[in-house]
């Protein structure tokens, strides 16, 4: 009796302990990369010195403080209408993450219902949405972002709508595999056999147990979403001006690049940050979320 006792309490110690370990091994210059990200985003009004739009075109083109020429009243420089290049980049950081958190909940919203419904009921249905995804997946998403956004009026809500309904499909596919394998355990089994309904065995008996896997695709996606935004901005489809947008600021930058580098480094680094460290985060969260790549 005492082994029988001890041995569920062994074997939950050490997941306790794996996981802790895991989370020990989380990526930290990422880590504080993002959250240097969010903390611009959120607090933007009280760290930014200037507004976004503000700008004196007597000030245009000041270097960096640490260049010859520079103003430490102005830490990353001006661009050409004389706005500051430090606080335009951090409402830029904004911009970025309104977008992605708003464009993923659409995605993942979609495609984590077609998902369930795929793989729950099966036959003529599962047929259905899986040739959609297949459709979905064989477009490119870079050329059909382009082509919505131009038939509809550019502007932050029209690029959170067209990239959520852009990047479903992944969540729908990988959330249907999921689904196969669950709705076979002897819970779902049960629950099906004393009637409960597929929307009730969907919602409180399946999509918890596919709940990390959904997490995980979000992480993924958002360096894709941030740098697909900036792809739309940098191309004059996104963030329309004054409103600042890093990809709309590398696209000014590239005019004046010999004369003002600063104007398309700086907002071209906060991308590449931003999505490199999203991308290591997301995939060390993939390994802590799922048993099978942890390490105990």
């Amino acid at each position: 009796m005492a082994d029988a006792g001890t041995t569920p309490r062994l074997v939950r110690a050490r997941q306790v302990s794996g996981f802790w370990r895991q989370l020990r091994r989380a990526p930290l210059i990422p880590g504080v990369i993002l959250l240097a990200v969010v903390v611009f985003a959120v607090f933007a009004r009280f760290l930014a010195p200037e507004a976004p739009t503000f700008g004196k075109l007597a000030d245009a083109f000041i270097p960096p403080a640490w260049v010859e020429g520079g103003s430490s009243a102005h830490l990353l420089g001006t661009d050409s209408l004389g706005r500051d290049v430090y606080s335009r980049i951090v409402y830029g950081a904004r911009v970025s993450l309104i977008v992605s958190i708003f464009a993923i909940f659409i995605a993942g919203g979609i495609g984590t219902v077609l998902g369930l419904a795929s793989g729950y009921f099966g036959g003529r249905m599962d047929g259905v949405i899986m040739r959609l995804v297949d459709i979905a997946l064989a477009l490119p998403t870079i050329l059909m972002a382009l082509v919505l956004v131009a038939v509809l009026q550019p502007g932050i809500v029209t690029v959170i709508i067209v990239i959520g309904c852009l990047n479903w499909a992944n969540y729908a596919r990988q959330i249907r595999g999921e689904v196969l394998t669950v709705k076979e355990r002897d819970f779902v089994v049960l629950a099906r056999s004393i009637g409960s309904s597929p929307a009730r065995i969907m919602s409180r008996h399946i999509l918890p147990n596919v709940f990390n896997t959904i997490i995980v695709l979000a992480t993924l996606q958002v360096g894709s979403v941030i740098l697909l935004e900036a792809t739309l901005s940098f191309l004059g489809l996104g963030v329309p001006p004054p409103e600042p947008s890093w990809g709309q600021m590398v696209a000014e930058g590239r005019n004046f690049i010999v004369v003002a580098w600063w104007m398309a480094l700086f907002p071209g680094m906060a991308i590449v940050l931003t999505v490199l460290s999203m991308n290591l985060m997301g995939d060390w969260l993939r390994d802590l979320l799922d048993p099978r790549l942890r390490q105990l």
